[in-house]
């Protein structure tokens, strides 16, 4: 090169040192994650000059290969560097996320909490809640059986569905005695059903008053299912009363 001498000038020449021609030059290649734990980077090593370095970034459990850093960008995977130089690179890996969905069976019988997303291998804990006259059945989807509440292994996007089923109750009816009648209505219900009851005299009886789940006197009446139920009707005998009439003076009128 050249130096124009308007003044006073200094110079100084930076030398590298040269390989002899029977001596190798070689560089090293480092390779790093995050964040720790996360996966690992295949291709760390010694290089000769001018060799090209394959690299591989490989995700543990749970996590996904993001972008490179270093002497590496973007987010090829696997992908090659030149060794021209000592050269350093790191892998960003992301940790997996899994939605769980949630439904009900039939509709409206009740809800399931948990529905969200979740860092894969979480254990996330899932419930069944019955709306009013409903219970519990059992899972299906990605869980099975009966057990509420449970958790399920967030491993994967898992989808379940909670089957309620209708509470049944009984009414159970009595006459009293029961030889002056009979209660019609005694049955298995749906819960929130309403149940038509009636008692039945026989001759010569009538029906007084109910009692148990029932009072009063209305016959027939109704009687809202929501719990087991008992009812007995009360029965009593007929009674009649005679009118005798008579004239005075004999044959002399009618009454």
């Amino acid at each position: 090169t050249t130096v124009t001498m308007d003044s006073d000038k200094t110079v100084t020449a930076i030398f590298q040192a040269v390989a002899a021609a029977d001596e190798a030059v070689t560089y090293t290649l480092t390779t790093a994650v995050d964040p720790a734990d996360s996966g690992s980077v295949t291709g760390g090593g010694t290089y000769d000059l001018g060799e090209t370095a394959n690299v591989e970034a490989i995700p543990a459990t749970c996590y996904e290969f993001d972008h490179w850093s270093g002497d590496l960008t973007g987010s090829t995977n696997p992908t090659t560097i030149l060794m021209d130089g000592d050269k350093s690179v790191t892998a960003h890996f992301k940790k997996i996320t899994y939605t769980l969905a949630t439904a009900v069976d039939p509709t409206d019988s009740g809800s399931v909490t948990g529905a969200e997303t979740y860092d894969c291998g979480e254990t996330v804990n899932v419930e069944a809640i019955p709306a009013r006259c409903y219970e519990f059945d059992h899972w299906s989807g990605d869980l099975t059986g009966s057990t509420n509440p449970t958790t399920i292994l967030m491993d994967g996007d898992k989808s379940v569905t909670a089957h309620f089923k209708k509470i049944t109750y009984k009414l159970t009816t009595y006459a009293d005695p029961d030889f002056r009648g009979y209660v019609t209505g005694g049955g298995t219900y749906d819960c929130g059903e309403t149940a038509l009851v009636k008692a039945h005299p026989y001759e010569g009886s009538k029906f007084d008053h109910w009692s148990g789940d029932l009072s009063g006197s209305t016959n027939p009446t109704t009687i809202l299912m929501d719990g087991n139920k008992s009812v007995t009707a009360h029965f009593k005998k007929t009674v009649y009363y005679y009118l005798n009439t008579k004239v005075s003076p004999y044959n002399k009128g009618s009454v």
